[in-house]
């Protein structure tokens, strides 16, 4: 089992063959529940990863909605991003800052500024469009159609702009490390791609 199976259930399948290969009995086991590690002080992680929501967090919602909704958090010295803690992982939740204020239309700043336009988390509680932490990157590139990836430091960014919102992967080597979601007014260009990507990360 792996950090992908947490808060799974799992069974297992055996098959038997004879010396033809032909399969002559099957028999499946009892489920079993994976646990999820407990973090001190952390709640578990609630609701589901769907449309411009991830668990309490909303994209648009202001900081302070944003506080409440996850009352154990930090900024870690951060001025646009928070850091809320969840079991076994957190979100991360990003801001409106001045540089990417700068190219959405004249409305899109004023709703968008000191408001949470990204969140994302590494949390296997959570799934985008059936993609989990630690699924392949190529199923999950090919699973929501997203474009070719943004490569920053050690990683790789897919981007899927989508009617209501943008889904986005983190991949490191082959695998999923992170998945989240961000506002379509800061996402329409590849420039502007960019941009968000390298003002988190």
């Amino acid at each position: 089992m792996v950090e992908l199976d947490e808060g799974s259930t799992l069974s297992c399948v055996v098959s038997a063959t004879n010396p033809a290969g032909t399969a002559s009995a099957t028999a499946t086991s009892k489920t079993v529940k994976v646990p999820v590690p407990h973090v001190k002080g952390c709640p578990a992680a609630t609701r589901s990863l769907t449309g411009t929501t991830m668990g309490l967090i909303r994209l648009g919602m202001t900081r302070a909605q944003a506080g409440h909704a996850y009352v154990h958090h930090t900024d870690r010295g951060n001025q646009y991003e928070d850091f809320f803690c969840l079991t076994p992982i957190g979100v991360r939740v990003g801001y409106g800052s001045p540089k990417l204020l700068k190219t959405p239309t004249k409305s899109e700043r004023r709703s968008d500024g000191n408001h949470v336009v990204w969140a994302s988390t590494s949390n296997p509680y959570y799934s985008l469009d059936g993609v989990r932490v630690g699924e392949s990157a190529q199923t999950a590139a090919k699973l929501l159609h997203a474009a070719a990836p943004l490569h920053i430091g050690l990683n790789h960014w897919y981007l899927a702009v989508e009617h209501q919102v943008t889904l986005v992967l983190k991949v490191r080597g082959e695998a999923v490390q992170e998945i989240g979601i961000a506002t379509n007014a800061l996402t329409r260009t590849r420039a502007q791609q960019s941009t968000l990507m390298h003002s988190f990360y």
